[in-house]
């Protein structure tokens, strides 16, 4: 663990994590507003349950531990909220505190470059939180997190030294045009449909502007290769719970914004491991 700069230096790691878990849980209880009202408003009406009507207060409301101490459920009619509302806030949370552990505390360079890279990829990360768990919902990617987003990650682009603007600028370009013409107009030429949706194409143009056109190939494949494996396992659970093998069950539709996130945060976190063991087995096999 490399030493924290200056003024971080009188901040012991385990305070800042702990204060990054407790930053992270807030945004995600933010996120949970923006999954259960998009599209509509997140600011009005108040928090209330979706079961009697009655407002959620201030002390209810404390990301994870209200969760826990209520069990889960309504403090005026006990009726059961979904567990994603926990879920979603300890996820965050968790993410802040992998990236503050990634870009401060054993990040390298300068204090401020480090700070604003945290700040980029936590922004990033927020919005791929609330892009998945939409479309897992809802089977949409909205444009309203997916289009500012890429143009947020090109303003942050301009600033912090990776993956600078014409990377991130090729990125973003290149990942839309990637899924436009192979994945959505190229596959519904060769077989009648398309084979990812436009919200995907937009989607992968944040993930470039955040990450560069390197990241955003790394996210594409790692993503498919995810996204493949779910494709089959429910495509063979559909067929042992239908008892059928007709064409309907493998054209089972799997929503595809989750895997291209969680393969653009394995590209954040795991990203030059996974390169490095992938040039390793060519270096083997020769």
């Amino acid at each position: 663990m490399s030493p924290l700069p200056p003024p971080l230096d009188l901040v012991p790691p385990p305070v800042l994590l702990a204060f990054a878990f407790v930053w992270g849980a807030v945004w995600g209880s933010f996120l949970n507003v923006v999954i259960v009202r998009w599209p509509g408003s997140i600011v009005s009406p108040g928090s209330r349950c979706t079961s009697c009507g009655a407002s959620i207060r201030a002390y209810d409301n404390i990301p994870i531990l209200s969760y826990l101490l209520l069990r889960g459920r309504c403090r005026a009619c006990k009726a059961r909220f979904s567990g994603r509302y926990a879920v979603v806030e300890l996820l965050t949370a968790s993410l802040s505190v992998a990236l503050v552990q990634l870009t401060i505390v054993g990040g390298l360079g300068p204090l401020g470059a480090r700070v604003g890279t945290y700040v980029s990829l936590f922004a990033f990360t927020c919005a791929l939180v609330a892009i998945s768990f939409i479309d897992l919902e809802r089977r949409l990617i909205p444009d309203v997190i997916s289009i500012p987003g890429t143009l947020v990650g090109l303003l942050f682009a301009a600033v912090l030294p990776r993956p600078g603007l014409a990377q991130a600028a090729l990125g973003a370009a290149g990942g839309y045009l990637l899924v436009w013409l192979v994945f959505n107009r190229g596959w519904q030429a060769l077989r009648g449909r398309p084979g990812m949706m436009m919200g995907d194409a937009k989607l992968l143009a944040m993930v470039g502007a955040f990450l560069g056109w390197k990241g955003a190939l790394f996210s594409l494949l790692c993503g498919s290769v995810l996204g493949s494996i779910a494709g089959v396992v429910t495509a063979v659970r559909a067929r042992k719970e239908g008892g059928g093998s007709g064409p309907g069950v493998m054209l089972t539709q799997v929503p595809f914004g989750p895997f291209l996130a969680l393969g653009a945060l394995t590209h954040v976190f795991f990203g030059a491991r996974v390169i490095a063991w992938y040039l390793s087995l060519g270096e083997v096999v020769s």
